[in-house]
């Protein structure tokens, strides 16, 4: 675990923003199952209208989660004390070839899920892709906030933390990431994003949100 840049006292107690290693996976994957376990698109996606759908959203984070640690890619986290309270999984603007084009990766999707959630999977993440075209955007793919800690602003630093990052990147253009619920439209909106598009998930609307870098303040004096 790395100490990131960012450190910001909340109610007396120091928070911290750190990078965090495949160490920390097992949380990581307990975490964001609950976070996304009642999310609706995933409910689709992994189709809770068959058996054994908690077993198909936790095959689903465990093989998201493996794939983004052994590219190598940022995870940041949010420390409550010596608690982590969230994390955000990003990919980076070079590493935006997308999984669906993995043979290796498919297929051990389709062993851990089984082939229809696979399919609605990957061809969810192809007609996102297609909003983003040639752009090079940050993403965000995972995001999670340990239910003990909602609503407290940990969800805030740790967004803050994701765009800071993003932003020392000259190349990049912002974070792109995407929510099928829309009781997070207005807390995605107050941080500056805003809506590339939508793709349809089966019934659900998921709205993909961009929030370009922002310009660096000049200094008058």
């Amino acid at each position: 675990m790395t100490e990131y840049a960012l450190q910001l006292n909340v109610e007396d107690q120091l928070t911290r923003i750190v990078y965090i290693d495949e160490n920390f996976s097992r949380e990581a994957r307990s975490m964001l199952y609950h976070a996304y376990l009642e999310e609706p698109s995933i409910r689709y996606l992994m189709d809770d209208s068959k058996p054994n759908y908690a077993q198909r959203v936790r095959a689903l984070i465990r093989e998201l989660i493996k794939v983004h640690f052994a590219e190598n890619q940022p995870v940041i986290g949010v420390m409550r004390g010596e608690r982590l309270a969230g994390f955000a999984f990003v990919s980076t603007p070079d590493h935006q070839v997308e999984l669906f084009e993995s043979l290796r990766w498919r297929w051990r999707l389709m062993l851990s899920v089984g082939l229809q959630a696979a399919e609605r999977f990957i061809n969810y993440r192809k007609e996102v892709a297609a909003l983003l075209a040639d752009k090079r955007f940050y993403r965000v793919p995972l995001v999670g906030i340990n239910p003990k800690w909602q609503h407290q602003g940990y969800g805030r630093l740790l967004m803050e933390a994701v765009d800071s990052l993003c932003e020392t990147d000259q190349d990049s253009e912002g974070v792109v990431l995407d929510t099928g619920n829309s009781r997070y439209l207005s807390f995605y909106s107050s941080l500056g994003y805003q809506e590339l598009g939508k793709v349809t998930v089966g019934s659900v609307a998921e709205t993909v949100l961009f929030r370009p870098n922002q310009e660096p303040q000049l200094d008058e004096t």
